[in-house]
């Protein structure tokens, strides 16, 4: 996605670090082949969607290349190899700000956003008219408020935001994705959470908001449990 002269990433910080997590399982010492990352990525390595990651693990900082092989930076290894939880947490940080755009909603707003500001401040720091990036408002909440979430804990973000109208953001559904792109409000539930330990039944959550939040708890748990060594492509995920 581009603003102006500037390049947001089509794919999520939180996507791509899991990549980078396997990245530096198997291959610590980096100088891989484009097919080797593709597996890696689990994409073909023709394909328009590998080409995009690394567009956007370069956008992030994550990924560099030198003759033709591919190394992960200093960064993405203190992203997913740090320590301590306070050195990972501000490496992410680092990659969040390393696109340009993020870096400069983030020093104007931080994780207080206001929503009547959003597409002003953009409009301001990428010297473009709003109305010619006006129905990629979503895409741009969207993505800013999921990137965040990578260190800032979702709940405290969304605490900021539930002023915002239901079609204001993309949720888990693709129904109500469709209906955002509209500009109309779902008002289906929006997913359910199998708990069988507490619930003979599934959890059914209607809220577009609380089941965002269950959801990325629930992958930054997946991804503590895949920086810890295990393997979730074997039994249940």
């Amino acid at each position: 996605m581009k603003i102006g002269s500037f390049m947001v990433p089509i794919y999520r910080l939180r996507v791509l670090l899991r990549s980078v997590v396997v990245f530096f399982k198997e291959y610590p010492d980096g100088g891989i082949t484009r097919q080797q990352l593709a597996d890696v990525m689990k994409v073909k390595v023709s394909s328009g969607g590998l080409t995009q990651k690394i567009s956007d693990l370069k956008n992030f900082g994550l990924l560099e290349q030198k003759d033709g092989l591919f190394f992960l930076t200093d960064l993405a290894k203190r992203c997913v190899g740090s320590e301590s939880d306070v050195q990972q947490k501000t490496a992410i940080e680092e990659a969040f700000k390393h696109v340009d755009l993020w870096k400069a909603l983030w020093e104007k707003m931080g994780y207080q956003i206001i929503l009547d500001n959003f597409l002003s401040e953009i409009s301001e720091f990428t010297s473009t008219p709003v109305e010619q990036f006006r129905d990629k408002e979503n895409d741009l909440l969207y993505s800013y408020v999921e990137d965040l979430s990578c260190f800032i804990p979702y709940n405290t973000i969304t605490e900021t935001v539930r002023a915002i109208p239901e079609n204001r953001l993309y949720y888990a559904n693709p129904s109500s994705r469709e209906n955002n792109r509209a500009g109309k409000p779902s008002v289906e539930p929006v997913g359910s959470i199998e708990y069988p330990e507490y619930s003979k039944a599934p959890i059914v959550i209607k809220d577009a908001l609380s089941f965002k939040i269950a959801e990325q708890l629930l992958q930054a748990m997946k991804l503590k449990l895949i920086q810890n060594g295990v393997n979730l492509d074997e039994g249940n995920k």
